[in-house]
């Protein structure tokens, strides 16, 4: 099944002014580069390559806008974990492979559909299919039911048969099952399509009728006609809801919300539309025509931000490098670039303009096309020389999240130290930390988070650590997930972390003393004992350690990457 390219921005026509930006124009910031041939579609960049289509095929600029891969493709996905699924057509019929960042063809050309490498793994179709008869928003239809392989890079298959996949994120991937309804049409049993999520093993690890269950609780009377599941971010995936009720002969879609992974709705309500989490941070639309607005939050749901509009269509990007773009047509498009305070960086007029990534975007204007620069996130995201190496070893090694791989030299929150922490326990390991817990405890994973969460967050990694003995909070049942965490706190977290992994660790008796030992808190002293005779953390000159201090991600990377080594002894 070929999947549909959706555009970013939906093209709409609007009147009026957009109201409740707070604008301040930084034109130095965003700096501009043409490059040709102009494309007539563009994506975001990913691993340093965007895909463009030209003359209705589709190839690969770099971020100096430079065609480095022709455009010579049918139809292609964003570049993942080193390659791309990409179609061209053989012996008369579309079939796709693989190409790495050269624009080597890497596989064979033979797959009846595929995605993006995701998690070490892609689905592919081999042209197996199933005829079946479904009930679904739209009514009655035979349909098709096309069934995904997941493959390694050497084709090997790892999971087989999946009905409707999609590449994994966050260590689920959604699909779907088709259960009977009990229902005769045409002499055909009729089926339903209910989402779920597998997991690596392609077992349905979170109950589709549980949440099926939830949601129908909340709907006030109106009937489900169908429910869309959207792929894990950050610990959460949104959902969107297809119900009738006695207001309309027709269906409706403006009810949608969040799940976690232990399948519990934890935000819903009625909402045209809603973004996935990223950087922290989602959102959703209320209204489609006039008086919509947009209301951007972070994971515990508390709103940081809204954008209105008296009379015209809003349109969102999720968060990306820290912005997020906001289109209006009024009617020539105009698009402003947000940031995470829900200020106004820049305001501009294309055709189309892509998320930042890597803080680099692709721009379609009247007549060129641009390569849009974000000139601080570059320079925020230049590793000092030191981290260089340690830090990609630590890539190597798979122990960084990929959505933390910028802003080297910004400081790093507590939930973002979590989520590191988190990721390392599940590499070092090899086990899918959550159902190693619900196991161990006997409990239900949603059970654990009830049992556990703290009143400002139930962010899975926090709960994680939390439940295993290595974060306390900061009393009162607060974790305070956005704050900076401090030198001493992130000495805490290695401490524990590496006596969970390895109970016998043995040091040696020296006492290792700082001119500012006064200024560390009394939990502090052994755990920065402890980092300090391993080597995990250091002091920051003039014999001092700094422990109210920050910590920047380039730390945490470096930490973390002496935190695996010295476990592993």
């Amino acid at each position: 099944m070929k999947k549909i390219i959706t555009q970013l921005l939906i093209c709409l026509m609007l009147l009026g002014n957009l109201i409740n930006i707070s604008t301040f124009a930084d034109d130095n910031r965003f700096t501009e580069k043409e490059f040709l041939p102009k494309p007539d579609g563009i994506s975001e960049f990913s691993e340093g390559l965007a895909k463009v289509r030209i003359d209705e095929k589709w190839g690969f600029v770099d971020t100096e806008g430079k065609l480095v891969i022709d455009a010579v493709y049918t139809d292609a996905e964003n570049f993942s974990e080193g390659f791309a699924a990409v179609s061209k057509m053989v012996n008369g019929k579309e079939k796709y492979g693989f190409i790495d960042h050269k624009g080597n063809e890497f596989t064979d050309f033979k797959f009846s559909s595929a995605m993006g490498f995701s998690e070490g793994i892609a689905p592919v179709i081999n042209g197996q299919s199933k005829p079946i008869q479904i009930h679904d928003e739209f009514g009655y239809a035979d349909a098709k039911a096309d069934y995904y392989d997941y493959v390694n890079i050497n084709e090997d298959i790892l999971i087989k048969n999946v009905i409707l996949a999609s590449s994994f994120s966050d260590g689920l991937a959604r699909a779907s099952k088709f259960v009977e309804t009990g229902e005769i049409h045409n002499n055909k049993p009729v089926h339903k399509d209910v989402p779920i999520y597998i997991n690596h093993n392609g077992e349905e690890v979170i109950s589709s009728e549980n949440i099926e269950q939830q949601i129908q609780s909340k709907m006030q009377g109106a009937t489900i006609t169908y429910y869309d599941l959207h792929d894990f971010s950050e610990g959460l995936a949104s959902f969107v809801v297809i119900y009738k009720d006695n207001s309309s002969e027709y269906e409706q879609s403006d009810y949608a919300g969040f799940i976690d992974k232990t399948g519990r709705v934890v935000k819903f309500g009625k909402y045209n539309e809603i973004g996935n989490f990223s950087d922290g941070i989602s959102w959703v639309k209320e209204g489609v025509d006039t008086n919509s607005k947009l209301t951007y939050f972070d994971k515990s749901f508390n709103t940081l931000f809204t954008i209105k509009s008296k009379y015209e269509k809003l349109s969102s990007t999720d968060f990306s490098d820290g912005l997020c773009v906001v289109a209006k047509y009024d009617p020539t498009p105009t698009y402003y670039i947000i940031d995470k305070k829900g200020n106004t960086l820049a305001e501009k007029v294309y055709q189309e303009l892509t998320p930042f990534k890597d803080g680099r975007a692709l721009a379609i204007g009247g007549d060129p096309a641009f390569v849009v620069t974000d000139k601080k996130f570059i320079a925020n995201s230049k590793m000092s020389s030191w981290a260089v190496k340690p830090i990609k070893e630590a890539k190597d090694n798979y122990l960084i999240p990929k959505e933390l791989l910028n802003n080297y030299n910004q400081n790093i929150t507590r939930a973002d130290f979590s989520k590191l922490i988190a990721n390392c326990l599940a590499e070092i390991t090899q086990k899918y930390i959550w159902y190693s817990i619900s196991y161990e405890k006997g409990k239900f994973m949603y059970e654990l988070v009830e049992e556990h969460r703290f009143d400002d967050t139930s962010d899975e990694n926090i709960i994680v650590c939390k439940i295993l003995g290595i974060i306390n909070g900061k009393g009162n049942n607060k974790f305070a997930p956005y704050d900076t965490i401090t030198r001493e706190e992130a000495a805490a977290l290695l401490m524990r972390t590496a006596k969970y992994l390895n109970k016998d660790i043995v040091l040696n008796e020296m006492y290792i003393s700082y001119s500012d030992d006064a200024n560390i808190s009394n939990y502090a002293k052994e755990p920065i004992q402890f980092v300090s005779k391993l080597g995990i953390m250091n002091g920051v000159g003039n014999n001092t350690f700094n422990p109210k201090g920050p910590y920047t991600k380039e730390q945490a990377f470096v930490t973390i990457n002496r935190l695996f080594n010295a476990v592993k002894k």
